[in-house]
């Protein structure tokens, strides 16, 4: 009868002890070339600027190259590769757009502006670029403008996120266009009917109409949706409440998340977010 056993390996004998495997496992691990995270992403930026130094003149490589450098936690490098293609004639437009968004999320928000409004002076036609210049406007502190901008975003996009018509919303309601805002959240609720963001700008918008009720059902909607997310939606709710003026809801509010806090198991409350959050929720309580 034939034996079913296995052959052991060739490069393996019997007295090979598992020390020296482990060895050879940690050099084979060691000289294999990286497959995620930034060694990956230096790989990447090795090849490109490579094809980059062959052909100096495609904007498209470049633009690649930048967008690595971004991802790559290179900001300098990035600027540097994005300026080359937003100064050369005609400026690249899909790269003023690049830069207008790394400007943003680098807090120079007039040098973003000024890109964007290139960007679409230039014919730019991504609907992104008008939530990003609402984004962009709104920290200006122009938010008349900015709630210009979250219009015709909506009125190009074919797929806004749950967060987009909720910062959308927040934009109408802090010009005081509050049917405008109501509108625009209602109809991202049909869509996203259990986005936290979405609730909890439908609450904001209630307070300002004074509509408590309306405002504090809300947060019990997301509840029943979220109950193991509880301390922290009355933790918010107390805050929203607290910032109208509202202290003795606040003040229940975050009782009560204190109280599901409590209710959390042992592990989780031993998370430092977790320990913090118990630390706020004390020193906001009389």
């Amino acid at each position: 009868m034939l034996s079913t056993r296995t052959a052991e390996p060739a490069f393996f004998s019997k007295s090979t002890s598992l020390a020296t495997v482990l060895v050879i496992a940690l050099v084979v691990f060691l000289s294999s070339p990286p497959t995620s995270g930034h060694g990956l992403l230096h790989e990447q930026i090795v090849v490109v600027s490579t094809q980059l130094k062959a052909a100096p003149n495609d904007k498209t490589l470049r633009l690649r190259l930048a967008e690595l450098f971004i991802a790559h936690s290179q900001p300098e490098k990035a600027r540097k590769e994005l300026s080359k293609l937003t100064n050369s004639q005609p400026p690249h437009i899909p790269a003023l757009l690049s830069f207008a968004s790394f400007e943003k999320r680098q807090g120079t928000h007039k040098k973003a502006l000024s890109l964007i409004d290139a960007y679409l002076q230039l014919g730019g036609t991504k609907e992104v670029s008008h939530s990003e210049r609402a984004y962009i406007l709104s920290a200006l502190g122009s938010h008349h403008e900015a709630s210009k901008s979250w219009g015709r975003f909506l009125e190009l996009s074919k797929s806004p996120t749950a967060q987009q018509f909720s910062d959308a919303g927040i934009s109408f309601l802090s010009e005081g266009e509050f049917q405008k805002g109501q509108r625009i959240v209602e109809k991202g609720l049909l869509i996203y009917p259990r986005s936290i963001p979405l609730h909890q700008t439908t609450a904001r918008l209630m307070l300002s109409l004074r509509d408590f009720k309306s405002a504090q059902l809300q947060f019990k909607k997301l509840r029943n949706h979220y109950p193991s997310l509880s301390h922290r939606l009355y933790y918010d709710e107390g805050i929203l409440l607290s910032k109208e003026g509202l202290k003795p809801e606040a003040t229940k509010a975050f009782k009560s998340a204190l109280s599901q806090f409590n209710k959390l198991p042992a592990r989780k409350k031993s998370l430092p977010a977790l320990k913090a959050l118990k630390i706020e929720l004390q020193s906001k309580i009389p």
